[in-house]
């Protein structure tokens, strides 16, 4: 009885470890991002003629490369959506961290009117 008992607890390890480790990168080695629809959430959105400065959150591993802007312009209206390409896997305790997108990089025109879509929340440990 002891020997199966323990025999279950062994497989099951095997199993739970075998999922923790299971590989989920993309075919050119990066991780592929959580499953979402949702925007991500910003803490801070400030402009300046030439550049849009948002807060976003950090684990730890998040650099400014990793976020990016998606610009649509629907009628003399521009819309932009602040992106993670990367997904931050680090453990560190959550922070807010400022970014800075150039308008010329993306095409937009802060001096024109615009909508940032993403969703403005406090930021951790506020």
């Amino acid at each position: 009885m002891r020997i199966a008992r323990l025999a279950l607890i062994a497989s099951s390890s095997l199993f739970l470890f075998g999922c923790a480790l299971a590989d989920t990168r993309n075919e050119g080695g990066e991780a592929n991002p959580p499953e979402s629809s949702a925007l991500m959430p910003l803490h801070r959105v400030d402009a300046t003629p030439t550049e849009l400065l948002v807060e976003v959150t950090s684990n730890g591993c998040t650099r400014a490369e990793d976020i990016s802007a998606k610009v649509e312009h629907d009628r003399g209206q521009q819309r932009i959506t602040i992106a993670r390409l990367k997904p931050d896997y680090c453990r560190r305790m959550p922070f807010a961290i400022p970014v800075t997108i150039t308008a010329e990089d993306f095409g937009l025109d802060l001096k024109q009117p615009y909508q940032v879509l993403n969703p403005i929340t406090a930021a951790p440990g506020s």
